[in-house]
């Protein structure tokens, strides 16, 4: 990639492609394509939201198979740069319905993204999400800053911690990380699992109200089965309840939760953190409530595997 992006997405998110090997007992592993922001790529896609996935991909033969299940699901890879690094390497193993996870990733190609200081993005961009692993390697980390941050005001910035306490070695270098990341944000989405390492012992909305000071105008805590709270200054917290599913994987539930968000926030025509301000409770209601419903369907089945449009909402023959 040099100088401006040639694409035209409406969607960019950043971050990390890698490969999860899910534990089959024992020593035993199943390969599936993944990484955070690619399943959130992924799910707005399937919702029809034209999106594009900023990484650095590796020629490996586990990059190849990244660069495969993007073209399957239609993700515009013209952002990519692709490099000789191995690609990152995450085993999983699900412990009372919960993902933990190991990485493998030193010198990895997605921790190396690394456009020229001249890149921006493409005018047709109304909406980023960043978050996660990316956000502690540089020079990665920088790069995703400083493209998300410029125009900032007149997009949609959706960022998600997903902390992986297992791979911070500096907290108080990321604590620092993360509220760079807040002054430019319009919606922060984060788990409960989240917030106890953001900030271990505070009250839910403490935490909420003291993030909204610092820069978004929306803050939202998802809470797996027990639904999801958002938060906005000066008001009082809109909680949804949880859908009742039979869970068979937790994998990319919260992934899919943020591809809806992004997708529903654009389909009512919000693209600055000033749109996010002025919606109506009932139109975050219809934004959480897709939003839920993705993630619930997306626990029925295995891996992650976000629905379609058709699919959530509940089209005939979907």
């Amino acid at each position: 990639m040099n100088g401006v992006f040639t694409a035209s997405p409406r969607l960019v998110v950043f971050g990390e492609a890698l490969i999860d090997f899910k534990s089959t007992g024992g020593l035993g592993f199943q390969g599936f394509v993944g990484g955070s922001p690619l399943n959130v790529a992924m799910a707005a896609a399937r919702l029809g939201l034209p999106a594009a996935l900023a990484t650095r991909v590796s020629t490996d033969l586990f990059g190849e198979a990244i660069m495969a299940h993007l073209a399957a699901n239609g993700i515009d890879v013209s952002l990519l740069e692709r490099s000789s690094e191995p690609s990152t390497l995450a085993f999983v193993q699900t412990v009372n319905g919960d993902a933990r996870y190991s990485f493998r990733n030193e010198g990895a190609a997605d921790t190396r993204f690394n456009p020229p200081d001249s890149s921006v993005l493409p005018d047709t961009v109304q909406a980023i999400h960043l978050g996660s692993v990316a956000l502690l390697y540089e020079p990665g980390a920088s790069a995703i800053m400083r493209l998300s941050s410029a125009r900032a005001a007149r997009r949609v910035v959706h960022f998600d911690p997903n902390i992986r306490p297992s791979l911070i070695i500096d907290r108080a270098a990321h604590l620092t990380r993360f509220e760079a990341v807040l002054g430019f944000t319009g919606w922060l989405k984060l788990s409960t699992e989240d917030l106890e390492w953001l900030a271990p012992g505070e009250p839910e909305a403490s935490a909420a109200g003291r993030w909204l000071e610092r820069g978004p105008a929306a803050v939202v805590v998802t809470r797996g089965r027990d639904g999801c709270a958002l938060y906005r200054a000066g008001q009082p917290p809109l909680v949804l309840p949880g859908q009742a599913v039979t869970v068979r994987d937790t994998v990319g539930a919260g992934d899919t939760f943020s591809g809806a968000t992004i997708q529903s926030l654009l389909a009512l025509g919000v693209t600055s953190r000033s749109g996010i301000a002025r919606l109506t409770i009932d139109q975050l209601q219809w934004v959480l409530g897709r939003a839920t419903r993705a993630a619930a369907i997306n626990c029925t089945r295995q891996g992650c595997d976000p629905p379609t449009t058709a699919e959530l909402d509940g089209r005939p023959g979907a």
